[in-house]
């Protein structure tokens, strides 16, 4: 079911030895896009795993979609750095608090505050301003030390706001928004570099740190205009996310593309040849996929009985939310038990190969053995849609006798004939309700002309126009933050969903209206069918079918 052929199958040990390998690189001063590449190639050799599947992995560890928008900050700020942007805005800044005593200091941690919300990395701040500054500080008399003190101390407030990598990841990972975050950690930076600014004025006044001339306001005015185009990303930043007029990974590409079209075009800091030779940029190309691979790592196995079947799906671990997780629990200790411990089963929930989609490809090419899936089906096998036929079924008994009889094994053996894949049984998802954070919806011409979420398959957006309403297909990762920042209106799921997503927090009325119905698909590659014996076989079969129970 798994076979190894990147190298011998170490264990833990494998994943140790890489793990000291990076430390010691690290504290060894080895640049960290070198770091990554060797100590990536190390777990990847001693994973035991198909060169394939590692592929596999490491191309779905980047294709989070809120992840993308880290890589498209981080290019953003390396461009206006490189292009000459800084400068006016620190020239900006300084002209608007240079008759403070102290105000070269004061000046480095406004920038600090601005240049954070640009870039999402500290150390790209830090290297920004403090480039920018280091020369004007050491004109004026400021003692090194203290200044880097306070480049270090200002770098902080990186960290809290937004495009910040780390709240990036912690979106990508939890059900809050990078909106939820945004509002979360400006103030506490705004606060941090307030306490900065004030301890920085009382030592100034302690040891009569210099000022600057004050400038006539025609001067200032100039600065302005001459620093607009590198305010204008933090403000394209705030307005799209917090205003809700694109998400945040869109919001990203525009502020790189922005940038880019500023820094060639307007203030002609960089041309094309530069901006392709870009150091930092060929650093990001080179190990973008080698870090996806070490961020992806719990989703590299490592196999230690004589038969390894990897179940993915899309939805939460917890069981107390998710039919899926307990499809997936019960599935395993359903072989487990039937097997004797001749079959491993290794559950990659929540996502962790990627979506429903890459999920499919995933068991059709043979690189994960079984996944359960529902919607997305139908964009592989269009017969599907006939499960999303809106009021279809009255309850779910008739569901579970219309799927487990005839219609559905004639359903199942299409399957096999289009995609290869094998259906071992349907499972349910449950009725989907509809969501609304505006009004309640009590009939469906309250749907009329409202924004709603929709998963992207025809059927759904079809029935949605039908009553008026305008569906919006959007990724699941992304629907939370649609809503709060109103991208749509209103969504549609099983209640389930609207708990583990913790979409209550942005919709007030849920309509029981029971629309749809939606299956579980179990589906397994042809791979699975070749590979054991015929006992095992049947093992992985009625263990299946105790799942779909």
């Amino acid at each position: 079911m798994a076979y190894s052929s990147t190298g011998p199958s170490l264990g833990t040990a494998g994943i140790g030895f890489a793990l000291v390998l990076l430390l010691f690189l690290v504290f060894a001063g080895v640049p960290i896009a070198y770091v990554l590449s060797v100590t990536a190639y190390v777990l990847l050799y001693s994973s035991g795993e198909e060169p394939m599947a590692v592929s596999l992995a490491m191309s779905n560890g980047i294709s989070s979609f809120i992840l993308l928008a880290v890589p498209f900050f981080i290019l953003a700020g390396n461009v206006m750095t490189d292009g000459g942007l800084t400068k006016p805005l620190a020239d900006w800044v300084t002209a608007m608090v240079r008759r403070m005593r102290g105000g070269l200091l004061q000046a480095l941690v406004i920038a600090m505050y601005i240049f954070s919300g640009i870039s999402g990395s500290k150390i790209a701040d830090v290297a920004a301003v403090g480039t920018t500054l280091k020369s004007m500080l050491k004109d004026q008399g400021y003692d090194p030390v203290e200044s880097g003190v306070m480049l270090a101390a200002a770098g902080i407030m990186g960290e809290t706001i937004p495009p910040s990598q780390v709240m990036m990841v912690l979106a990508s990972i939890t059900t809050l928004s990078v909106a939820t975050f945004f509002v979360a950690g400006v103030v506490p930076a705004a606060v941090l570099g307030l306490c900065l600014m004030l301890m920085s004025n009382r030592r100034a006044k302690k040891y009569d740190w210099p000022r600057y001339p004050a400038i006539s306001w025609s001067e200032r005015a100039r600065l302005s205009v001459h620093a607009l185009p590198a305010l204008m990303v933090p403000m394209i930043l705030i307005i799209g996310i917090v205003g809700g007029f694109a998400t945040t990974t869109e919001v990203s590409s525009i502020a790189m593309v922005f940038s880019i079209v500023v820094s060639v075009f307007i203030c002609q800091g960089m041309n094309f040849k530069s901006f392709i030779t870009m150091k930092p940029l060929f650093h990001l190309l080179s190990t973008a996929a080698l870090s996806a691979l070490l961020c992806c790592a719990n989703s590299i196995t490592l196999a230690q009985s004589k038969f390894v079947l990897k179940l993915a799906h899309s939805d939460s671990v917890d069981i107390a939310t998710s039919r899926k997780a307990v499809m997936a629990e019960t599935f395993t200790r359903e072989v487990k038990a039937r097997s004797d411990g001749r079959i491993t089963v290794q559950i990659f929930g929540a996502g962790a190969p990627g979506g429903e989609r890459e999920l499919i490809e995933s068991v059709k090419n043979g690189f994960i053995q079984a996944g359960l899936v529902s919607g997305v089906m139908a964009n592989f096998f269009p017969s599907a849609m006939v499960t999303d036929i809106p009021h279809l079924f009255p309850n779910s008994e008739v569901a579970d006798k219309v799927m487990d009889g005839p219609f559905g094994q004639k359903l199942s053996k299409d399957l096999t004939a289009a995609t290869g894949m094998h259906n071992m049984c349907f499972g349910e998802v449950g009725f989907r309700h509809s969501s609304s954070g505006k009004k309640p919806i009590h009939s469906p011409k309250d749907l009329v002309g409202m924004k709603i979420r929709v998963r992207e398959t025809p059927v759904y957006v079809t029935e949605m126009k039908a009553l008026g309403a305008q569906p919006t297909p959007i990724a699941f990762p992304e629907t939370h933050t649609a809503l709060q920042t109103g991208v749509v209106d209103d969504q549609e799921n099983p209640i389930p969903t609207l708990i583990f997503a913790k979409l209550y927090e942005v919709q007030k009325h849920v309509t029981l209206d029971g629309h749809n119905y939606g299956v579980d698909w179990f589906v397994v590659g042809d791979k699975l069918y070749k590979s054991p014996p015929p006992d095992l076989l049947k093992v992985v079969s009625d263990a299946a079918m105790m799942a779909c129970d």
